[in-house]
Formats: C-alpha cells, structure tokens, sequence
C-alpha cells in the first residue's frame, strides 16, 4: 500500500482551511468553512483552528476505538464544541465549520464516510465509484443566487455582493432538515453522513478531494474521475493540483468556470491499495 498527499493554499498569503490527516490504515481530509473569513461567525479562533481541533479528535478516535466512523465523527465534533463554547456563540450558524471524509481500513474492508461536499473515489477493476454529498447544490433558492453570482466576473464588486448574498441565504440551510449537513457545533451532522464500505479484493485504489481539487471533473469538465486516478498513479496529486491551478489562470475571471473565487484550497489524498482484480461486490 502506499499513500500520496499534496495541499495548496487557495492564496499563498493566506492560511490553508484544508487538511490531511493520515495513519496507520486511514485517511481523513477536512474542508474547513464559515466562521471570521466570512461574516464573524460568532468564533473567535476561526476556521484554521477549528479544522485542525476537529481533525486531531478524529484521528484520535479513529486509532483508538473500533466504533463505525459516524460515531467516532459525532464524538469529536462535540468534543471540540465543548472547548470553545464558553468562548464563543456557536449558536450562529456561520461558525466555523468542515466537510469531512474519511476512509478506514478495517480487516478485509475499507470503510468510507463523506459529509458535505468532498470527494471519495473508489476505483477498481471495473471503474470508479464517487461518494459526496451534494445537498446543497439541490436547494432552489440556492441554485438561483448562484446563477445570479455567475453572471458577473470573479473579483468584481458585484460578484462580491452576490457572494455575500448566497453565503448569508446558505447559512440558513447550515445542519437543518431540508437543507445540508456539515461538521460544525453540533454532533446531529454527524449521522447524516454518507457512510459505507468495500472489500479491499475489488479495490485499487482510495482517493479524497477537497472541492478545489475535485473541481477539475466537477467544475470544469477537463477530466473524468478515471482520468484523474490515472493521472495520480503516474505524476501524483501535487501534480493534478498544479492541472487545476493552470485551468484556474485561463480563466481569471470565471467567464468560462463561474466560481466563488479565482482559487480554492485544494488538496488530494491518493490510497494505492494494489488489490488484484475481483468479482467481490463493490460494497457491504
């Protein structure tokens, strides 16, 4: 087995709100959001520390309990609340928060998890298999603030104010039945996670994304989720950032690629499993 990684900063002047986690037999990738960089979020640490308090509890459970993953996640979520709510309102729904995804190796399987928008990939003998959760791509009202933010350049003043305005109508669908689930304050979020497993025989390969990263199958239609992993086995994931960071300069302002910003975080985690081929069932 082995395990490749690489993250870079949406700017170089600024902190990186992603972060990769990797031990023995898992991987985790965090996405953090909300909080000070966008509307004070009630936080005073931000979203950096959050990510970072949230992804070492997780690791931490992870090695040392053998609780489905979705458990181990709630228990570090609230753990990581009850640390910083004397401190901080974390009844505003614009604190700090993070996707999460997460693959194990348990035994003969690999147990998955994906809250929000990151990315796994399962590939095998017979393709790629994606597991995100997109929820809040599916809400109306979002949908149509989007299309309103597409329609003016990235860095405008007008793109800003349209950014403002989905960011403040998201929060209100923030870890709320009908709207979309993140890790943040509380540890409800937890259980709606996408969770399941395969069998290690029909696996290739593991690979998580951050949505900078992923953008370059989702956003920008330069690649397929096969052609990504094939890029990661032979130039790895700094390379496939570097791929999308090239596309991202093209197209400095989103005329082509309507986005939130001209870059994102990205980061990649790539699980060279090298299992042979297999006609076990692609998941448990």
């Amino acid at each position: 087995m082995r395990m490749e990684t690489a993250t870079e900063p949406a700017r170089h002047d600024t902190a990186n709100q992603d972060l990769i986690i990797t031990g023995p037999d898992l991987v985790l990738l965090l996405d953090g959001a909300g909080g000070p960089s966008e509307d004070g979020g009630g936080c005073i640490h931000g979203v950096p520390w959050y990510v970072r308090q949230l992804g070492s509890r997780l690791l931490n459970g992870l090695l040392t309990t053998p609780e489905p993953i979705a458990e181990v996640l709630a228990g570090a979520i609230d753990q990581v609340a009850a640390g910083h709510r004397a401190s901080c309102d974390l009844r505003n729904p614009g604190t700090p928060s993070s996707t999460v995804v997460v693959a194990r190796r348990r035994e003969n399987l690999i147990e998955y998890l994906s809250l929000h928008d990151s990315t796994i990939v399962l590939t095998g003998p017979d393709g790629c298999r994606t597991v995100s959760d997109r929820r809040v791509q599916e809400i109306p009202e979002l949908r149509g603030l989007w299309h309103d933010m597409s329609q003016v350049p990235v860095g405008s003043d007008d793109h800003a104010a349209a950014r403002r305005a989905y960011i403040a109508a998201e929060l209100g669908y923030r870890n709320t039945p009908g709207g979309y689930w993140v890790a943040g304050a509380d540890l409800a979020s937890a259980a709606e996670a996408i969770t399941g497993a395969a069998p290690i025989p029909v696996l290739r390969s593991v690979s998580l994304f951050s949505d900078g990263a992923a953008d370059l199958v989702d956003a920008y239609r330069l690649s397929t989720w096969p052609g990504v992993v094939d890029i990661l086995d032979k130039t790895g994931p700094a390379h496939l950032i570097q791929l999308v960071r090239a596309a991202e300069r093209r197209d400095p302002l989103g005329r082509q690629w309507p986005r939130f910003k001209i870059h994102d975080d990205a980061s990649v985690a790539h699980w060279t499993l090298g299992s042979a081929p297999s006609s076990a069932p692609w998941s448990t």
